[in-house]
């Protein structure tokens, strides 16, 4: 089992054994104290169980359920980064699909990114992404201005051309 806790003013990602009941991993995470973190994603892959939790900071952290180690860490170049919502964190295919100022998809073993959507929004408050890559975007408007609610279809395949 995957649980998000504060302990001892630093919130953790910790891994609890519930035959024995005891926690046999933790891991820090990177966090402003804006927003909750995800609740953690669980992967199951052909190798390997995961567990997948992203923080206020826009750091996503990867723990193998297993052996408690931490896979892989990812944090944006701009240490900075503060997210208003930490919205949830979605599996597509061999990916995973997130949002912030960009909707961003990482590859699913070592959390690198493949590809980013710029200008598609400017604050998001709601994602909900499945099947082909469809997703569905949400964005309070401004005092006058109407809410918004956007639909995306990728039917075929997102390249990194550089």
């Amino acid at each position: 089992m995957a649980v998000v806790v504060e302990h001892e003013g630093q919130l953790q990602l910790m891994l609890v054994n519930l035959e024995t009941p005891e926690i046999f991993a933790r891991e820090p995470l990177l966090s402003a104290g804006l927003d909750r973190p995800t609740h953690p994603l669980i992967i199951e892959t052909e190798n390997q169980n995961l567990v997948v939790v992203r923080t206020d900071r826009a750091e996503m952290t990867c723990m193998d359920l297993q052996s408690g180690e931490c896979v892989w860490r990812y944090r944006p170049a701009d240490e900075e980064s503060l997210l208003i919502w930490t919205l949830p964190v979605f599996r597509v295919r061999d990916s995973l699909l997130c949002a912030g100022e960009r909707l961003v998809l990482h590859d699913l073993q070592t959390g690198e990114v493949l590809h980013h959507l710029t200008d598609v929004f400017e604050a998001p408050e709601f994602l909900h992404a499945g099947g082909r890559v469809r997703m569905i975007v949400g964005e309070s408007g401004d005092v006058g201005q109407n809410d918004t609610l956007t639909c995306y279809s990728i039917e075929h395949f997102l390249a990194l051309v550089s």
